[in-house]
């Protein structure tokens, strides 16, 4: 069983890293809050690996008290940390960490992880010890490769395949039988690929043609010693293709000789799916918190106006104006409410009707006459009456109009609405700024962010959005939106 010991400088991390960890069959030897502890507790329990937090309090953070683990008792860490900016990436590189969990994290990214690196603390020492007796070090690296549950592979000098584990029959479909004695290994992953990185390890290329070759040809690559990491999509793999991150060291004969690489690959497409889904996430939190704050400010404004003007002369009308308001901004946050727990939820685009989605805006505006001339449905979320919304009202603010003239029609798999006003309409100097976040122009002008709010939405969409003069005077803001019959 092998022995963990976990850093974190917070009691429920710690608590849940235990469960998880003694759930998965691993013994937890203790737990430490700080550098300085966590130094001492691996000086006197000896764990084959610790999990460590970066961030902690006290004279040694989680990369200081990791570096002298290392150095001291060659022992490995993979970092648990909710920091993945750039610098603390860079500081932890240089430690050599075999792992880095970005919190929150999950079950099998941390087993994942820790099976690696101990499979990698493990070949290390075994390659060191082998590198004495040429034959004993051949059963061993056979021992490991075929035990492990990551693909891993062997190269020869001429490229020729030596070792090809169940993990690689697993990932590719290809047996052991059909690769070993053959120099097909990248085809078995990607039938455009060659094996450059076996190639410039076994012919001992200088070290910056190897990191130019990488800083060109890979979205990421990482230089340790003398082991080359890189990561890669493999669009011959499954359906939509695999991301693989891979790994190659030179295998070293007793006279110091390269005789081969060996290479070790991990199939991170479900994390990299999960990156991006929290990346879209994140994007329509940020879209729902603008669209609050323009919105609720901007009928806040007509609010205080109206009130005002009661105050001065009593008319119903304006008082009827302002709880107006007053609903329109209760029902945006509700329907903003549904828009975070349907994006959580990550559930598709639903069918809105165009047309009924236009009306219930305009009530609204009842000072602004408008017809609508044709209809149709399209594929939008509950953000698509904020961006009409923003559209009349830049209409009605600021382009002074009275009138709206709507038309929808259909066009292949995409609906063109066209919304026409009479008003002043939009100097040719500034029409390709109106877009931009936080523009502004005009004694009018507000926070700048209602129209950036429509072209972001209607782009998320599927769609576009573009401006136009009407005639005989006005604008035209034209919609394109995915829809169906």
């Amino acid at each position: 069983m092998h022995k963990v010991l976990i850093v974190d400088d917070e009691a429920v991390v710690i608590t849940q890293l235990e469960e998880r960890l003694t759930s998965m069959g691993y013994d937890i030897v203790g737990s430490a809050s700080s550098g300085t502890e966590a130094v001492e507790m691996a000086r006197h329990l000896s764990p084959d690996i610790v999990l460590m937090d970066i961030v902690m309090p006290g004279r040694l953070d989680g990369i200081d008290a990791s570096q002298i683990i290392k150095t001291e008792l060659d022992i490995p860490a993979i970092f648990v940390t909710a920091y993945a900016d750039d610098n603390f990436v860079e500081r932890a590189k240089k430690v050599e960490p075999f792992g880095y969990i970005v919190k929150p994290f999950q079950e099998k990214e941390i087993k994942a992880s820790i099976e690696i690196g101990l499979h990698k603390k493990e070949m290390e020492r075994q390659l060191r010890k082998s590198k004495k007796n040429l034959q004993e070090r051949k059963v061993r690296l056979s021992l490991i490769i075929d035990g492990t549950s990551v693909p891993v592979f062997v190269v020869d000098k001429k490229h020729t395949v030596t070792h090809w584990n169940r993990a690689c029959e697993t990932i590719t479909g290809i047996p052991a039988d059909e690769v070993i004695g053959t120099t097909k290994q990248w085809s078995a992953f990607y039938s455009g690929a060659r094996p450059v990185m076996a190639d410039l390890i076994v012919n001992e290329a200088p070290e910056e043609e190897i990191s130019r070759y990488y800083s060109d040809k890979y979205k990421r690559s990482v230089l340790i010693e003398d082991a080359y990491e890189a990561e890669d999509f493999f669009p011959d793999m499954g359906e939509n293709g695999r991301w693989l991150f891979f790994t190659a060291a030179p295998l070293i004969d007793h006279h110091e000789k390269i005789i081969g690489a060996i290479e070790t690959l991990q199939d991170f497409t479900d994390r990299r799916k999960a990156e991006e889904e929290l990346k879209t996430s994140r994007y329509h939190i940020a879209m729902i918190n603008k669209i609050l704050r323009h919105d609720v400010i901007n009928d806040l404004s007509v609010i205080r106006s109206a009130l005002r003007l009661y105050g001065e002369s009593g008319e119903e009308r304006l008082l009827k104006e302002a709880s107006g308001r007053v609903g329109k901004s209760v029902d945006l946050i509700r329907s903003m409410k549904e828009l975070e727990i349907f994006i959580s939820s990550r559930r598709d685009l639903k069918l809105y009707n165009m047309g009924s989605t236009i009306k219930e805006v305009m009530k609204s505006y009842p000072s602004i006459e408008f017809s609508i001339e044709g209809r149709g449905q399209v594929l939008a979320n509950e953000a698509l009456s904020s961006v009409i919304d923003n559209i009349i009202a830049n209409a009605a603010i600021h382009g002074k109009a009275d009138r709206l003239n709507i038309k929808i029609k259909k066009a292949r798999d995409m609906y063109e609405i066209r919304i026409a006003d009479n008003g002043i309409g939009i100097p040719d100097e500034i029409k390709g700024r109106i877009f931009e976040e936080d523009f502004v122009f005009g004694e009018d002008a507000h926070t700048g962010v209602g129209l950036y709010i429509v072209k972001n939405a209607i782009e998320n969409y599927g769609g576009s959005v573009r401006v136009e003069d009407n005639t005989p005077k006005g604008t035209v803001f034209v919609l394109k939106l995915k829809g169906v019959n």
